[in-house]
């Protein structure tokens, strides 16, 4: 608690209007805020050069429908005999 010499009474309302004018600040000077943020300079930012990503994962559908067609072949030549 502050001694008494410092001590202020401030009077502060909480009525609905009180509290909507309060609010209505904040989010004024919060978009004000974001605005000086957002401000494009100009300049893009360049994090490095392109990369190849090589994550060892191969497209294996052509391996699998050339083994299909293997097996089929097999099929039709023991459904002959």
């Amino acid at each position: 608690m502050l001694a008494p010499s410092l001590q202020e009474e401030i009077e502060a309302p909480k009525t609905l209007e009180r509290l909507d004018q309060i609010s209505k600040e904040a989010n004024q000077k919060r978009k004000e805020e974001e605005e000086k943020e957002d401000i494009d300079d100009g300049e893009s930012l360049t994090f490095g050069d392109d990369i190849k990503l090589d994550l060892g994962i191969e497209d294996l559908s052509k391996e699998l429908q050339e083994a299909l067609d293997q097996l089929e072949k097999i099929q039709n030549i023991l459904n002959k005999e």
